[in-house]
């Protein structure tokens, strides 16, 4: 029984000891269970389940573990609805002037086929320049000619509108208040 009892208080003060250690004393106390087993006798009859004791101190936080690897990437996600339309931003700055362009190839000679008004004597007109001349409409058909535009032998010119007769007078219309005198006037 001696035996027992010595037992029984080193167990009670390993217990006590593992209470109020630290990390470090906690191996320390392991090795001491290790020696205490050691010098047990042979294991008796396993007795009755006794009750169930107070729970002990929470243990101090225990020194960070490493970092683990990194998982795997998850499916993409739903797309999200459209968001808002946003302000329209500040106008931009002038760029800078751009290449000049390719130098165009040159003309065939002047202008074609513009209305030049009415006809002039001692004026050159082109290949299909048109005038008016006598209240009809006339083309040019040679090129360089100032020859006045006519019907008949003259093929320079070609009619294509031609001008309409004078319309009937209007109705008389009413007198019109006095006028003012003129500055020769003997009344003024």
């Amino acid at each position: 029984m001696q035996h027992e009892d010595i037992l029984g208080r080193e167990i009670a003060n390993i217990i006590k000891d593992a209470m109020a250690a630290t990390v470090r004393e906690l191996a320390d106390l392991r090795l001491r269970c290790a020696a205490l087993e050691a010098r047990q006798p042979e294991k008796g009859e396993r007795g009755e389940k006794g009750e169930r004791g107070d729970a002990g101190l929470r243990g101090e936080t225990g020194i960070p573990g490493p970092q683990g690897l990194a998982g795997l990437t998850g499916p993409p996600g739903a797309i999200g609805p459209q968001g808002l339309k946003g302000d329209p931003g500040p106008a931009g700055s002038i760029g800078p002037a751009g290449p000049p362009g390719l130098d165009g190839k040159d003309g065939a000679g002047p202008s074609r086929g513009r209305h030049q008004g009415p006809w002039k004597a001692n004026t050159f007109y082109h290949l299909d320049d048109s005038v008016s001349y006598a209240g009809s409409g006339w083309m040019c058909m040679v090129e360089g000619t100032n020859a006045r535009p006519a019907e008949g032998e003259n093929k320079d010119w070609q009619l294509f509108v031609r001008k309409g007769r004078d319309g009937k007078d209007g109705e008389k219309g009413e007198r019109g208040p006095q006028g003012l005198p003129g500055k020769d006037s003997p009344y003024a």
